[in-house]
This record gives C-alpha cells, structure tokens and sequence, in this order.
C-alpha cells in the first residue's frame, strides 16, 4: 500500500441552524493596504473524473489527499446506492488512480445510514500504515450526531471501524470538518454544533475533540466547549498545529457581536489556538473579526501557516462584504506576550474575482496562496480559482479559472474544498458540474501558468 501524505482540508455544508438573518452595525477598523490586480492569468483546468450519483457517489465536498503512486483519495456526501438522501445513498470513500486515459474510481466504502454513519461531508487524513481517517455529518446511533471512523487497508479491500459515535449534549453533534492527525496518533477535530451554550437552539456552541488510540480501542475527550460569546462559536473548519502541538482553529461565528454587514447574526467569527499544559489545553482567542467593510467575517475553511504568518479566508465581510483573504503576522506586544497582527490582503467584488470563499488557502514554496470562491467569476457565477502571488511584501491577485458547471456545462461548478498541491498543479472537487444528466460534481485538476 503506497504511503499517504495527510493534508488539511476544508469542507462547506448547509448550516441552515446557523442563517439567522439580520442587520449588522458596521465597525470600522483599519488594515493594511496592498496592491491588488484583477488580471486573469492562464489556468488549464482537466476534470478527472465526473460523479454519476448513482453506486460511484455524488456531491463530492471535501478536499483531496495523494498518495506516492498520485492516486487521490476523497469522500462524496451522498451517492453509493440505498438508503439517506433521495434512496441514491449515504455517501462514499473513493480512489481515483490514474490511469492511460484519465482517472479510475475506485469506492473504498459505501456507507449504510446507520451505526456506521452517514454523510461523509469532510475529506480524509491518513497515517503511515494507508489507514484512512474520517468524519460522517449524520449517523452513528440514536442522536444521528455523526461518527469519527477509520478505514484500514487489507490488500484492495478495507474494513471501517467506528472510533466514536457523537451523542450531542455535553459531547459534540455534527462533526463537519477533516481531521488533524497530531503524535502519537491522536486524532483532533471540530462539531459545529454540542458542548455548551445556546447556539443552535439549545444544542450548543461546537467543541474541539480529540480520539486517543489505546491498542486496538479509542478514547473520546472534549478538549473544549465553545460558550458562543467572545470565544466564539460553530467551528467548521479543521484545525491546523505547530510544532509544539499547539492547536489553531476558526470559530465561524460568535466574537463581536453586532459586527459588521455578517448574515449570520451571532458574530463575525474567531481565531483561536489551543495550547498544551499538564491537564488539559489552555485556549486563546488570536483575533475577533470586526465584518464588512474593513475586515473578514465568518471564517469557514482552514487555516494555513508560512514562515509564521497565518493565512486564511472569510466567507463574507470586506469592501463589498462578498468575502476576504486575510493574513496575520506575529509579533511581541509588551513583557514578551505574543499576538497576531491582521490584515485583509483581498477583499472580493463578486464579479470576475468570485465571491464568497468557503474553502481555506494552499501555499506554495514562492509564498504563493491558492484558493477558490464558490460563487462569482463569470456570468454562470460557478465560481472561480485564484492565486496571490506575494513579493516584496504585497500580494497581487489573480483569477486562475472561471467555473462554469452546475449550469447545464460539463465544467465544474460550486467549488468548496481546499484544493490540494501537488507536484505543481492543483487538485480539487466541485460538489456540482460534470457530465450529463447527473452533474453531480467532478474532481477536476488545474495547471497553473
């Protein structure tokens, strides 16, 4: 079994318990200005491989992992057949190798709806041995709260173990986001919703978890309860870690409340890091977002660090509150107390630029970012990719593609997972697009210029 390299993804969902609509007071704030270019620079997008949402899967949400052979590994949200959604299916683990012409799917699992969960929304995480780790939104027993579950290779085949099943309450509900394989094992992740707080109706503010391995058992513990004020609330996306084991994540809601131009009107979101002491972790909140139209608002995708410098994405605030790339820089702020300092580095127009950034960035060597916006672009509004190319402290933007799909075309359409780097190019999915009749998603690749 070829090795496989984890990667942090990030995943959308509907969060429909969280789209209270209201109006926002707007907070002005100041942040550091930068160039900025609307130029388009060639991109060549292949698709991979288009989903049929019948036995191979549909709705692919979740970000992409490689092994060395540049097989790719991934999860679709609905689709294997019986049961869950529309009787198509609860989802699917898959494999897609390449082949001479183009990429063979391979479905590694089919989930049943019950015990063994349901709605795998998130992509995977692997460790030495090729076992494949995971996240399902639903299933798992009574409290349809969602399940940690693990896949461990046997030749061609695999066999899917549940690690944990979420029972709401006081334990987490609704895992939405990949995991991060930390040492020794420990597995760490997020639930948008349980724990404490009022969030949600009553079913509380999220919690960051952790699943220890103890031989062949594991063991769940919540490593926080999020109180859905200032140390916000709902986290959806995955968490990031140094080298110290310190923990980094994004709360999408809570912080300030009342800021500025948020949908959402439970606060503009947070960044937070979660540090290792003798007990348990002591939890920090690194910044607290202000909204639209000086800062970032609702931060759904995952977090990425260069140099020290953490990069990621809001869903809405900025100039036109349709979406930011954002960065914090690091510095010493009296008696040696480190803080983040940060800055909107792209505010989004929602025309040829794209609008509305769910997915977190990828970076390159070159201090490079790459991401994707769900929305925008051109008249079919699919979406788009783009990159920030940084050099001498600015960054200058520009479209890499304009998505099409989801449309009636064959493109892919709705992009919503990180995409993956590799040897230069750039692997993604797209939960919509592909070929007729289905157009239940693609995975597709892009060749920067």
């Amino acid at each position: 079994m070829p090795q496989l390299r984890p990667v942090n993804v990030r995943f959308p969902v509907a969060l429909g318990v969280m789209l209270a609509l209201g109006s926002m007071c707007a907070v002005a704030r100041p942040s550091i200005s930068h160039f900025r270019n609307l130029a388009t620079a060639a991109g060549h997008e292949t698709i991979l491989y288009s989903f049929k949402a019948g036995n191979d899967g549909g709705d692919p949400l979740g970000a992409l992992i490689a092994d060395s052979s540049g097989a790719l590994y991934g999860t679709t949200a609905f689709g294997g057949g019986s049961g869950c959604l529309f009787q198509a299916g609860c989802g699917t683990v898959f494999k897609l190798s390449p082949a001479k012409v183009g990429y063979h799917e391979t479905i590694l699992y089919r989930f049943q709806g019950g015990t063994d969960g349901d709605g795998p929304a998130a992509g995977l995480v692997a460790d030495n041995s090729g076992a494949l780790y995971g996240t399902t939104e639903y299933g798992g027993g009574s409290a349809n709260g969602g399940t940690v579950f693990k896949l461990t290779p046997s030749g061609s085949t695999y066999t899917e173990t549940v690690l944990h099943v979420f029972t709401g309450g006081a334990d987490g509900y609704a895992p939405l986001s990949s995991l991060l394989l930390g040492q020794n094992g420990v597995l760490y992740g997020t639930t948008l919703l349980g724990g404490t707080g009022s969030c949600g109706g009553g079913m509380g503010c999220g919690t960051v978890f952790s699943i220890t391995p103890n031989g062949s058992q594991y063991t769940e513990r919540i490593v926080y309860r999020f109180k859905g004020d200032k140390d916000g609330a709902t986290p959806a996306a995955p968490l990031m870690s140094d080298s110290s084991g310190t923990l980094y994540g994004a709360a999408a809601t809570g912080g300030i409340a009342h800021c500025g131009g948020a949908p959402i009107n439970d606060g503009c979101g947070t960044i937070f890091t979660l540090t290792p002491n003798r007990s348990n972790f002591a939890f920090r909140v690194l910044h607290r977002f202000h909204g639209a139209p000086h800062d970032g608002a609702n931060p759904f995708g995952s977090l990425v660090s260069y140099g020290g410098t953490i990069f990621g994405t809001t869903e809405y605030g900025g100039k036109r509150n349709v979406g930011s790339v954002f960065m914090m820089i690091p510095g010493s702020f009296g008696f040696g107390t480190l803080r983040y300092f940060e800055s909107v580095i792209q505010n989004f127009h929602g025309t040829g630029d794209g609008e509305y950034p769910l997915a977190g960035l990828v970076v390159d060597s070159n201090e490079t970012l790459y991401g994707v916006t769900q929305y925008g672009g051109s008249a079919h509004s699919s979406g788009t990719a783009f990159q920030l190319v940084q050099s001498a402290g600015a960054f200058t933007f520009s479209v890499l593609h304009h998505f099409t799909g989801g449309n009636g075309g064959d493109d892919s359409g709705y992009p919503t997972a990180t995409l993956l780097l590799l040897n230069g190019a750039l692997y993604g999915t797209a939960p919509e697009g592909g070929n007729a009749p289905a157009w239940a998603g693609t995975a597709y690749r892009l060749q920067p210029s």
